[in-house]
């Protein structure tokens, strides 16, 4: 076999998250990317024997810069051949922004790594619509007396708390698969997006970890969004990082807002 390390950028408004829901791509009751990018390396290497393994399970709605993918061959590619071979076939909202042959011994499930994810917000009450499908919310004004700017420096702060290794229990959906909700955020912090005159008071939630739970980011993003409104305050974020709680601390974010960055190998 003949191994393949890529990276791949998606839109994901259209798709049911990063992993394939059915054995054969052709009978997926709803589109996956990982599904997607099957079914051109299908075409592309005209149904030869093939493997794709992603590094991080995004979610339905979530989008990435920087997919982490191994694929496997059983005849060899030059790399620039099959990333453009492979762009050709890929629609518009998914695509392979970097290959490289690999050894076999690369594994995008077991390397050790550091994510960065990043949700975007806008601080405006109404978005342009152009933003739609990649800005989670528009957080208005605070529900209380503080001004937009207070509120904003409380979340800021609220952000920091997060920062080190905690037990992230009730920021996230457990599965029968999760041993450990230990996990050590060494990032986060809001940033001004800044990245079109289309769009004004739109920030972003930046926050990096060795490991994330499922909807951990969107958790957090949930939680810091009710600091901002006055609904939760530092001392509520501190309790639900240092024991079991019974009621739910926020919503979890809406998960058009969610980037995947980068996945970076330590």
């Amino acid at each position: 076999m003949f191994y393949y390390k890529v990276t791949i950028a998606y839109k994901g408004t259209a798709y049911s998250g990063w992993q394939a829901q059915a054995l054969d791509d052709a009978h997926e009751k709803n589109p996956t990317v990982q599904g997607i990018v099957q079914k051109a390396l299908n075409k592309v290497t005209k149904y030869q024997a093939f493997s794709l393994s992603g590094a991080s399970r995004t979610d339905a709605g979530v989008h990435a810069r920087s997919q982490l993918a191994r694929i496997a061959l059983e005849h060899e590619i030059p790399a620039i051949r099959l990333q453009m071979a492979m762009n050709a076939q890929l629609p518009d909202d998914v695509q392979l922004m970097h290959c490289e042959p690999c050894s076999q011994q690369f594994n995008p499930h077991t390397i050790s790594s550091v994510k960065e994810y990043q949700y975007y917000f806008s601080l405006s009450q109404l978005t342009n619509p152009v933003f739609n499908d990649i800005v989670g919310c528009e957080l208005g004004h605070p529900l209380d007396n503080f001004s937009h700017q207070e509120r904003f420096e409380k979340m800021t702060e609220a952000c920091r708390l997060f920062v080190g290794t905690h037990d992230f229990q009730n920021y996230c959906n457990k599965d029968k698969k999760t041993v450990s909700t230990v996990r050590t955020v060494t990032h986060c912090d809001i940033h001004s997006a800044n990245f079109s005159p289309l769009g004004e008071n739109i920030y972003y939630i930046k926050i990096c970890s060795n490991g994330f739970l499922r909807y951990m980011v969107r958790f957090i993003a949930g939680a810091l969004f009710e600091v901002f409104k006055g609904r939760v305050e530092l001392e509520d974020i501190s309790n639900y990082l240092n024991g079991y709680q019974s009621k739910r601390l926020s919503l979890k974010a809406k998960s058009k807002g969610l980037h995947l960055i980068s996945i970076t190998a330590k």
